[in-house]
């Protein structure tokens, strides 16, 4: 396997910053490739990208409900946390595609974070 699955699994309980460059490694690696997802779901990866998930971003200040917007709206870039939270979302959507034995693993991970 071309990546450590422990380093990776280290990587993803770092900061913020080699969180979300394990998970690009990562997503480059699995990507199209079957086999190579796999193998990184027989590690035990997915709880732990799911657990990227479930961590809670840095706090934003936005405007609450009620309170009135001027237009146009600005779109900030996301912050390091929320980077780290969408390369885990396509990280898992890949892993989903095409691998429908995937599903009762992550719905496990899932559970398990809750």
């Amino acid at each position: 396997m071309e990546l450590e699955s422990q380093a990776i699994i280290n990587a993803l309980n770092a900061n913020p910053a080699v969180r979300i460059a394990a998970l690009r490694s990562l997503k480059n690696d699995v990507v199209g490739d079957i086999q190579k997802k796999t193998l990184w779901v027989q590690h035990g990866l997915l709880p732990h990208i799911v657990r990227v998930l479930a961590t809670s971003p840095s706090p934003r200040d936005r405007p609450g409900k009620g309170t009135r917007q001027s237009f146009p709206i600005t779109i900030d870039p996301l912050n390091e946390d929320e980077t780290a939270q969408l390369q885990a979302l396509q990280l898992l959507g890949s892993f989903a595609t095409g691998m429908r034995t995937i599903l009762p693993i992550l719905s496990t991970a899932v559970a398990r974070c809750s």
